[in-house]
């Protein structure tokens, strides 16, 4: 779970699936749920939001991890990581 700068009252969650949804926390509403990468083995392992606006850190089961941009939904980078360990952190510019 992570809280993306400037998304007031609202929380990204990851699923063992790979999709991610948006939650307003204070109404407890599902905003939106995003595809994410569905059959991403162990699915979405962890979360950090960036310095970039709208772009957060997605660290998959299957050792990926992936630069992406919720308002657009689109993913901004993929890396592959060998050693198959989650996402820690992300910084940008």
């Amino acid at each position: 779970m992570v809280h993306p700068d400037t998304y007031l009252n609202k929380v990204l969650v990851g699923g063992d699936a790979g999709q991610l949804q948006l939650w307003n926390f204070s109404s407890g509403a599902r905003v939106h749920t995003f595809a994410g990468w569905p059959g991403a083995a162990g699915g979405v392992r962890c979360l950090a939001s960036s310095p970039a606006l709208d772009v957060v850190g997605v660290g998959l089961g299957d050792g990926r991890a992936v630069l992406h941009d919720v308002r657009k939904d689109e993913v901004v980078a993929t890396f592959g990581n060998a050693a198959g360990v989650g996402l820690a952190e992300v910084r940008l510019g």
